[in-house]
């Protein structure tokens, strides 16, 4: 699927935050205020962002680690 401008306006916008120094929760509410897309969707743009990726996987490891202390009990949230 071709990536539209809009997406590519996203990712540089992206890209300019991570250069600011955004944190990941102040990027993605950006995403939804400049470009009115959904947390969820603003969330899985900065998860395919390769500007994001160090806190990408750092997020996914915490979150295998807490799952795993709780016993998974709350492994759907």
């Amino acid at each position: 699927m071709p990536v539209s401008h809009y997406e590519n306006l996203a990712a540089e916008r992206l890209i300019a935050l991570k250069r600011a120094g955004a944190t990941p929760v102040e990027a993605i509410k950006t995403l939804h205020l400049e470009f009115g897309l959904s947390l969820a969707e603003a969330k899985q743009a900065l998860a395919r962002s390769p500007a994001w990726t160090a806190e990408v996987v750092a997020g996914d490891v915490l979150h295998a680690e807490i799952v795993q202390s709780d016993g998974g009990s709350h492994s759907g949230a």
